[in-house]
């Protein structure tokens, strides 16, 4: 209790030492030590692997990271399951384990595993694994700008994308942007300048953003939502992110193209664009001054291709 307590106050060096120190004292039989620690060492391992520079990447890197800690949670997970305590097994836990799974190319066994917690009411869906779910709220891939409730504010600032567009660029060019900090970049180069974070203004980049920031400012559903992010974001050619879904669904995100490079239109619809999103079977592509709204709780994956010749 002492370890999860401190692990859900973030404090995880602390709750680390407590799961290490319980394991000293029962090494057979603590499958709830070994669980946690395992899930500790998922983020050790994103964290990890956030500061890997793109040649140093390989088939390989995420298998040695991530091995320690699919190991660690499943001998956890099965000694909870010979003393009969699955309960103790938190939906956390298991998608941070069949993510694991997916990193590493073990695609049937993560689906197995979302499967089997989804028969044990720890997901409302495979497509949608969210730790913190409320039944009675809507979920579909895309949203229209009318059905969000707020359209009218969206579309101020979808009018003014060339303005918002600059400070974006200008951000970039000014090398104020940083690697992307969620780990479900796969492959290439992800980048974000962030504006508002968790409901607070961050005031030292909103200074290079004025335009845009001041819009968010009159949108309090946006700039004032303790699970909301405003970023700007880009991400270069190659680039794919890994199929991952948010962890509520009391949230939904609203993409808004800003400098978006185009393919070859006359091969293929899906060659059209250098980029492309899934939000369970449904694709878009960004476009320039276009907003896309989807749920952020479902299953998602983003590819950046090369332009196409």
């Amino acid at each position: 209790v002492l370890g999860r307590t401190n692990l859900d106050m973030g404090h995880s060096k602390q709750a680390n030492n407590v799961f290490i120190r319980s394991l000293q004292l029962n090494q057979e039989n603590n499958g709830y030590a070994k669980v946690n620690l395992g899930y500790l060492l998922y983020f050790d391992a994103m964290e990890k692997f956030s500061v890997m520079e793109r040649p140093l990447l390989s088939n390989g890197s995420w298998k040695g990271l991530l091995e320690p800690c699919i190991n660690m949670i499943q001998t956890g997970v099965h000694t909870i399951q010979q003393s009969g305590g699955r309960s103790y097994v938190t939906p956390e836990v298991f998608y941070v384990l069949g993510d694991a799974l997916r990193k590493i190319k073990e695609n049937v066994k993560s689906e197995e595993l979302f499967e089997t917690a989804v028969g044990e009411n720890m997901f409302n869906s495979f497509w949608q694994r969210t730790a913190f779910h409320v039944n009675s709220v809507k979920s579909k891939p895309f949203w229209e700008l009318k059905e969000t409730k707020i359209g009218y504010l969206l579309k101020r600032i979808r009018k003014d994308w060339k303005r918002i567009r600059r400070e974006a660029l200008w951000a970039l060019n000014s090398n104020l942007y940083k690697n992307q900090s969620e780990m479900i970049r796969d492959t290439g180069n992800w980048k974000v300048f962030q504006l508002y974070n968790l409901g607070k203004r961050v005031d030292e980049n909103c200074l290079y953003a004025p335009v845009t920031c001041n819009f968010i400012q009159e949108i309090p559903q946006i700039a004032n939502n303790r699970r909301g992010i405003v970023k700007f974001s880009v991400m270069a050619s190659g680039t794919h992110v890994f199929p991952h879904s948010g962890p509520s669904n009391l949230r939904l995100r609203a993409h808004l193209g800003l400098d978006v490079p185009r393919g070859n239109t006359d091969i293929s619809v899906a060659a059209a664009s250098s980029s492309r999103i899934r939000v369970i079977n449904e694709y878009r592509d960004w476009k320039d001054g276009e907003m896309l709204i989807l749920d952020d709780s479902l299953d998602q994956e983003v590819g950046a291709r090369e332009p196409q010749n």
